[in-house]
C-alpha cells in the first residue's frame, strides 16, 4: 500500500517507479534460464530465436534452447557459488578452480546471448 500511496501522490513523476523497481530487483539474480525465459516472455521476445541466433552451429547435435539453458544455468550456478560460498565446493569447502579459459568462455557466451537478445529486440 505504501508504494501505491507514493505512486498516487507523485502525479506524473515516475521516479517512484524507478525507485521501486531498483529496490525490488536489488536482491534478485536474473541469470538463470527460467528467469531469462520469463523476462523474454514479458518483452515478447521469442526464446527459440534468441537461442538459435546465439548458439546455432551447422551440424551441431545439441538443441539450441538446451544449449542456452545449459550455459545460463552453468553461469548462474557458478555465480551463486562465488557469491555465497566464496567459490568453495559445498561438500568439502575446497576452493573451485577458475581459469582464464573458463572466464573467457563465460564472457563469450554472455556476449552471444546479449547480442542475440539485442538483435531480436531491435527486430520487433
Amino acid at each position: 500500500m505504501k508504494v501505491i500511496e507514493v505512486a498516487l501522490k507523485s502525479g506524473g513523476d515516475i521516479d517512484w517507479f524507478l525507485d521501486y523497481i531498483n529496490s525490488y530487483y536489488r536482491a534478485i539474480t536474473m541469470v538463470s534460464y527460467e528467469s531469462v525465459k520469463d523476462q523474454l516472455d514479458l518483452l515478447g521476445i521469442n526464446l527459440a530465436h534468441v537461442a538459435d541466433r546465439a548458439f546455432y552451429q551447422r551440424g551441431g547435435t545439441e538443441n539450441t534452447k538446451d544449449k542456452l539453458k545449459r550455459r545460463l544455468n552453468g553461469l548462474f550456478g557458478r555465480r551463486n557459488i562465488i557469491a555465497h560460498q566464496s567459490d568453495r565446493a559445498h561438500t568439502d569447502a575446497q576452493v573451485n578452480i577458475i581459469t582464464k579459459e573458463i572466464v573467457q568462455n563465460f564472457i563469450c557466451d554472455i556476449e552471444k546471448i546479449v547480442r542475440s537478445i539485442d538483435t531480436e529486440a531491435r527486430n520487433k
